[in-house]
């Protein structure tokens, strides 16, 4: 019965053209036929696929019934979290997958293609819950007509506030052969910005109290010996480059993109000028203990603040690495 069905992307190429709803009354020359594009892959297939169909029996009926089913009652995982599927006399079937990501966090979403499935369609579409509204946010390539896909695709996707996902994953419905591998998994959105230590060289937190509870902590101290190269931690412009009675001797970066902007303060020496960009490794300066820092032990004082999303954001999620 799916052999209707076998059909491929490419013939998307005629039927993307729809007509908007018609005002009542006589057709007016200033009607106009506007393109439709599908917003995913996913989409894309389903469109090509209804213009094989022939009523609510079809295949395509229950393809699209279990697409809905996917991530309307998805399997609640934890992460890093990986699982398989054959397919080999694949069904119309789909999963989804629903995680929690908190602010800070890069989330990577991994279709490995194994066993000689190159050329078969599997759709992997990531989706943000708004409320209880799923809302679509990306997708995975589609296989070329007639050509190999990748050995594996990936979908990276950075959340800025603690948000709930579901990834759905769907095989086509022409005749596929060999596996897939389906991985998800979350990094941290920045490099770590002191040269050779990690989080556990972190000894104050995010809000703790300073000035005898007057005021809360904007930012981590990552304690290191004075001179140790300080990084930046993405691709950025120099924003600022001063010197203040609070942070001594600071840097600001902006990236291009993203609402982002990073703080660096107590610093020894500042390498970079304001207007100079920036790539993720390179050394902006070295850890000290200027400005109110001067009775400490030398450190870095790192913080996030996200535009008009709040302010200050606690920098630790933005730098842990991942758990395996």
């Amino acid at each position: 019965m799916l052999t209707a069905f076998r059909v491929s992307l490419a013939s998307l190429c005629g039927l993307l053209l729809a007509v908007f709803a018609m005002p009542a009354g006589p057709i007016s020359t200033s009607s106009i036929l506007r393109p439709y594009v599908p917003e995913s892959p996913h989409k894309a297939y389903g469109v090509v696929l209804a213009e094989l169909s022939s009523g609510r029996t079809s295949p395509l009926h229950a393809w699209v019934n279990q697409a809905d089913r996917a991530i309307l009652q998805p399997t609640p995982v934890t992460l890093p979290f990986e699982t398989t599927g054959d397919l080999v006399a694949i069904e119309p079937g789909a999963e989804g997958y629903l995680f929690s990501v908190e602010s800070g966090r890069r989330v990577q979403v991994e279709l490995f293609r194994e066993n000689g499935a190159e050329r078969s369609q599997v759709f992997v579409d990531l989706f943000r819950l708004d409320g209880h509204i799923p809302r679509y946010v990306s997708s995975t390539p589609a296989v070329p007509a007639g050509e190999p896909a990748l050995p594996s695709q990936h979908i990276t996707m950075d959340a800025l506030g603690d948000v709930d996902y579901i990834v759905r994953v769907q095989p086509g419905l022409e005749e596929q052969q060999g596996q897939y591998r389906l991985a998800i998994r979350l990094e941290p959105q920045l490099l770590f910005p002191v040269s050779g230590h990690g989080t556990g060289s972190i000894q104050s937190g995010f809000g703790a109290a300073r000035d005898g509870g007057a005021r809360e902590h904007h930012g981590v101290d990552i304690f290191a010996p004075r001179g140790t190269p300080v990084l930046a931690s993405l691709d950025a412009r120099v924003r600022r480059v001063d010197t203040t009675d609070l942070g001594g001797k600071v840097v600001w970066l902006e990236p291009l993109f993203g609402s982002a902007r990073l703080y660096y303060a107590h610093l020894d020496s500042q390498s970079v000028e304001a207007g100079q960009y920036v790539f993720a490794g390179e050394v902006i300066g070295t850890v000290g203990n200027t400005g109110n820092a001067r009775t400490t032990p030398p450190h870095l004082h790192f913080g996030v603040y996200l535009r008009n999303r709040g302010g200050p954001r606690d920098p630790y999620p933005f730098l842990k690495q991942a758990s395996r």
